[in-house]
């Protein structure tokens, strides 16, 4: 169990992958459905984690907006987690690009993280509905052949993510 001071932490969780994952919702057969929050309470979980590739739904060019529409997709689902209880580790997922080049896919990692960041900044921090973020799912790639790449990534990350959240695990 995780455990944060002042939380009850992180204990049962159940993932909900290839739902969120692919070019569009469905394209991994899963969509994010309803029923499977309930199912997640009925089995005891106390949080979800909710895998998201980013990327495709983030333009290429600065900015890098992310699809209001799909923004609003996952606000939906952490609302349903939220709503029944559940606390949620919301992710950046399958980022293939930052993983192969870290340096150039960096300025657009950090708009991602910004505009998440600050759109889910009201959510709470612990207790029940409580969303975590996850920096990036399995750092690989360029990362590993050069560690020092992902702890600047990290620091930079962590930065844009504090500016409005600056206490979120």
């Amino acid at each position: 169990t995780l455990k944060r001071p002042g939380s009850a932490g992180l204990s049962r969780g159940v993932n909900f992958g290839n739902m969120l994952e692919g070019p569009f919702e469905g394209a991994w057969g899963l969509t994010v459905e309803e029923v499977f929050f309930d199912k997640a309470v009925e089995a005891n979980m106390d949080h979800i984690r909710l895998p998201v590739s980013w990327t495709h739904h983030t333009g290429d060019a600065s900015p890098y907006p992310i699809d209001p529409d799909f923004m609003d997709r996952v606000a939906w689902c952490l609302d349903q987690a939220a709503a029944r209880g559940l606390k949620t580790i919301l992710n950046v997922h399958h980022y293939d690009e930052l993983n192969a080049d870290p340096v150039g896919e960096r300025a657009r990692a950090l708009a991602m993280w910004q505009q998440i960041a600050t759109r889910f900044a009201d959510r709470p921090e612990a207790g029940p509905g409580a969303v975590y973020f996850e920096v990036l799912n399995e750092p690989h790639g360029a990362f590993d052949a050069d560690t020092t790449l992902w702890d600047d990534y990290l620091i930079a990350a962590l930065g844009v993510i504090r500016q409005s959240n600056p206490t979120r695990w």
